[in-house]
């Protein structure tokens, strides 16, 4: 069996989570968000951030993205994303399908800036254009990179100056919040935007995406367009047991420092290597260059997705996740170790 460096959702779960699941297993709850469990769970959330929150719970980041953007949005509207950016390369023209433009920005970094808001804004300035409502950033991003707290206030304050909503896509939100060169908390999450998500499919729980409103306009009437997108669990209460266990005494963090502790760990053995990597980050996503026969043998034993394709060379994605072992990193740089010599 290869071992897996593909993605970090490429298990069923924690034995933690699956457990609580199985706790609760006979027990009885209204559907649809309005038992105790979920509110429950809001509650906690609204304690974490010290603020006043409506959480609305998903199976997956692409609907959450989908049914967020296109709740805020009117059809003459439109969202101002990186290139790089999930909704813009991964979501199959999910959002396009709504109707609605996304207006993208060329970042190597994948991260976008109040200059790149500035210049955006200054382009879409008349009726024949459609108008931008909604920054949509990540946080890790597409290649890894993740925000630092000026840079998301920057943002933030440079949103409401122009009248927009800024979204963070939580996909990644635990690895981000965990990796060494982060400043930001959950609190800080909540501060500097007006909706994010929290995810647990990408970060140990068996699926799910906790979408955290702010900003009243946006939690207006939301769970009509959440039935009418087809978006409403009717079984929210076994979301609820799974995300309290969850973020209770941070669990979920302690889930994502291991990825970035594999991740980082993964990266020193490459550079030791001299291994070109493409993108530096200090998340659980590492990118590397390696000659395409190379490729070609380690495929044999190990999985991982291929991200760029040259004519003599590939750069691969090797993904940490929650129980990356440090035995899995040693066997891939020790075979690749061979393969180099």
């Amino acid at each position: 069996m290869k071992y897996s460096f593909r993605n970090d959702y490429n298990q069923v779960g924690h034995p933690r989570i699956i457990q609580t699941l199985l706790d609760h297993a006979n027990c009885v709850n209204v559907g649809y968000g309005e038992d105790i469990v979920t509110k429950e769970l809001e509650n906690m959330v609204s304690n974490l951030v010290d603020g006043d929150v409506k959480i609305y719970l998903l199976v997956g980041g692409t609907l959450a993205n989908k049914l967020v953007l296109s709740k805020i949005l009117a059809p003459y509207e439109a969202v101002i994303a990186c290139e790089t950016g999930h909704i813009n390369v991964h979501e199959t023209g999910a959002v396009e399908q709504t109707g609605h433009k996304i207006l993208t920005v060329k970042k190597e970094n994948g991260k976008l800036s109040s200059k790149d808001i500035h210049e955006v804004m200054n382009i879409h300035n008349e009726v024949h254009r459609v108008l931008p409502r909604v920054v949509y950033i990540s946080n890790s991003t597409e290649v890894g990179t993740i925000y630092k707290k000026e840079e998301l206030m920057d943002l933030y304050h440079t949103c409401k100056q122009y009248g927009l909503y800024l979204f963070l896509d939580g996909a990644r939100l635990p690895i981000a919040l965990t990796s060494s060169a982060n400043d930001l908390n959950l609190k800080d999450i909540y501060n500097y935007t007006d909706v994010f998500y929290i995810s647990g499919t990408k970060n140990g729980m068996p699926l799910g995406e906790m979408v955290v409103v702010k900003n009243e306009l946006i939690n207006s009437n939301f769970l009509y367009h959440l039935k009418n997108q087809g978006g409403m669990v009717s079984k929210t209460f076994t979301l609820s047991y799974m995300f309290k266990e969850y973020l209770k005494d941070d669990f979920y963090l302690e889930l994502a420092r291991n990825a970035n502790k594999m991740a980082e760990y993964l990266k020193e053995e490459l550079i030791k290597l001299n291994v070109n990597i493409k993108y530096l980050n200090d998340t659980n996503q590492i990118f590397v260059e390696l000659n395409n026969d190379i490729i070609d043998t380690l495929s044999k034993e190990y999985d991982f997705e291929v991200w760029e394709s040259n004519s003599n060379s590939t750069v691969i994605r090797l993904v940490t996740c929650f129980n990356t072992t440090l035995d899995g990193c040693n066997m891939l740089i020790e075979d690749l170790k061979k393969l180099l010599n």
